[in-house]
C-alpha cells in the first residue's frame, strides 16, 4: 500500500514537512485507512449485481 516506514511514499513526505516518523505515524495510519476503504468502496460498486455491461 506504499505506507511502510522504509517507503518512498512516507519518506518523501516526512521530509518535506520536517516531520519524525513517529509524529506524523497517525496521519499515515489514517491515510492508509483511508485509501483502503475507498478502494473497497470502489470496488464493491464496480461489482454490483446488474450493473454487468457484458
Amino acid at each position: 500500500m506504499g505506507t511502510l516506514p522504509h517507503d518512498r511514499a512516507v519518506i518523501i513526505p516526512l521530509s518535506i514537512t520536517k516531520l519524525m516518523h513517529g509524529q506524523a505515524c497517525g496521519m499515515i495510519f489514517a491515510l492508509t485507512v483511508i485509501k483502503t476503504a475507498t478502494v473497497r468502496v470502489v470496488i464493491f460498486f464496480f461489482h454490483l449485481p446488474g450493473k454487468n455491461t457484458r
